[in-house]
């Protein structure tokens, strides 16, 4: 049984589980098509009895309808592929109780019937489809990293008991599946992470199963690139055995190490916020300097690039320099911990220009000044403080 199976992952992995010797196949989802795909239809000319058959691994009534009708007439089940999923990225904020339960609801509780209603089936494997977004994480997507921890929790507990399970955790497939976006691909791989072709994906997986882990990542990373990437300003623990040294960060083209992007003029963030108080058209200019080095190291522009776009970054709006809302998440990341400044993403990546972010970014640093000298109890001998409008 494959669910999910008349999606390209579940369709591509059919074809690998009836070249592995497979000859009776289920693939399932909420609803099946009226004309079989063409790969079903390869798949039964050479022989594999394929049935397409319509069912929620969600809903339990249907879950146990479907275990039972392969009981009644097939051949006994010997192996699941929970591949059933779907998406619903939005900043944590964003992410409210019915957007988490879309999302966790076909892993988590297809994954929970699956398990229960095959626990004396005598399977040879339960393969859960979970994401390196459980390993690593991934901005805006905490419901889609929730869900896929589950389905690796529970593939640990099953072995743990005796029985077979194995949860994969895919990097994104270049050429089918959720991640399959050119511009979600290419913002991917600026960050290290490279789309799996699927006869690449295919040949991975065919050496994992079986192999006895209950968890396995199958992903094509660079870990320089991605650890360098990174906007965490506490250790990565998960990547210390597998990542260099940070000092360094290959060139968006992929020719040569560059250093990682510096703060204007080599000013700390703490210098930049002392320069905004005492001079705030200077620290306008530094803020402006601090998000072209930012934005340009998210979008992956070489210096050539940021050389150009520097005349106009500050008139610029984000979203138009290629900026998607994932990004804008990091982008918020990276201002909230260098400047302590609440920009939310849809400021980032809405209609707002440069100079409208660094003005907001200004306001808050003026505003924070203000409240920490009247909790100090007022001016101190070195003057009075200012009031600064912008």
């Amino acid at each position: 049984v494959v669910t999910g199976g008349l999606g390209a992952l579940g369709l591509a992995t059919a074809g690998r589980l009836a070249g592995l010797g497979a000859r009776c196949l289920v693939l399932t989802g909420r609803s099946v098509p009226a004309e079989p795909p063409r790969e079903v239809e390869e798949l039964r000319a050479a022989g594999v009895r394929v049935e397409l058959w319509p069912a929620d691994v969600a809903d339990p009534a249907e879950t146990r309808a479907l275990v039972e009708r392969i009981g009644r007439e097939l051949p006994p089940l010997r192996g699941v592929v929970h591949a059933a999923g779907t998406t619903d990225d939005a900043p944590l904020v964003d992410l409210d109780r019915d957007r988490f339960a879309a999302v966790l609801r076909p892993k988590v509780l297809g994954a929970r019937h699956l398990h229960a209603l095959t626990a004396d089936a005598g399977l040879d494997f339960l393969v859960f489809y979970s994401s390196l977004a459980s390993l690593t994480g991934s901005a805006g997507q905490a419901n889609y990293a929730a869900a896929n921890a589950f389905l690796d929790g529970l593939a640990e507990q099953r072995c743990h008991d005796g029985q077979p399970a194995l949860s994969v955790n895919w990097g994104p497939w270049a050429e089918a599946g959720l991640a399959a976006r050119p511009e979600l691909l290419a913002r991917l791989a600026r960050g290290g992470v490279t789309g799996l072709g699927t006869e690449e994906a295919l040949t991975a997986f065919g050496s994992v199963l079986g192999g006895g882990l209950p968890v396995v990542g199958l992903a094509a990373v660079d870990w320089a690139r991605y650890t360098a990437a990174d906007d965490r300003r506490l250790p990565y623990t998960l990547l210390d055995g597998l990542a260099p040294e940070r000092a360094q960060r290959p060139d968006p083209d992929g020719r040569a190490p560059q250093a990682p992007a510096e703060p204007a003029a080599g000013r700390t963030a703490e210098q930049v916020v002392d320069l905004a108080l005492r001079d705030p058209q200077a620290g306008r200019a530094a803020l402006t300097e601090d998000l072209l080095a930012a934005a340009g190291e998210l979008l992956g522009l070489t210096a050539r690039q940021r050389e150009e776009l520097r005349p106009t970054f500050g008139h610029r709006r984000l979203n138009e320099l290629g900026l998607d809302s994932l990004t804008a998440v990091r982008l918020r990341n990276r201002l909230l911990a260098d400047f302590a400044a609440d920009v939310p993403p849809s400021f980032v990546f809405g209609g707002n220009t440069v100079a409208d972010v660094v003005d907001l970014i200004l306001r808050q640093i003026t505003l924070r000044s203000l409240v920490a000298a009247d909790e100090d109890g007022g001016a101190d001998e070195a003057g009075d403080v200012e009031v600064l409008t912008f």
